[in-house]
């Protein structure tokens, strides 16, 4: 199977062999972190965002076409974008609102 090409093993998830998802969650998933991470600059963020852009992937997986690179499609697809502009927002406020470890802690400290 590690020699079938991404754009293979996506159309055999769309025709319904969905364990295959997992192969293609092992080829992209650090590369996916990486750059989630790099925009967020929090691990647990970046984390759930990779898992949300999967369960998009499996979700979304009729509309993949086997036109241009899965790699594209998956960046390009609302995976990404929706989880990351959703989550990212909400996570960041939230945290921002408890830390105490941090630079709002500090800024706190220095005030009073």
């Amino acid at each position: 199977m590690d020699t079938l090409s991404d754009n293979s093993i996506m159309l055999k998830v769309k025709a319904g062999n969905l364990q295959l998802l997992g192969l293609l969650f092992e080829r992209h998933h650090r590369r996916l972190y990486g750059f989630l991470f790099h925009v967020t600059f929090h691990k647990e963020t970046a984390e759930d965002l990779v898992q949300q852009v999967f369960y998009r992937v499996l979700k979304y997986r009729e509309r993949f076409t086997g036109e241009g690179g899965f790699v594209n499609w998956m960046f390009a697809t609302r995976s990404v974008t929706v989880g990351f502009s959703y989550n990212f927002g909400t996570t960041i406020k939230n945290q921002r609102k408890h830390d105490t470890t941090g630079a709002d802690a500090e800024a706190s400290r220095v005030k009073n």
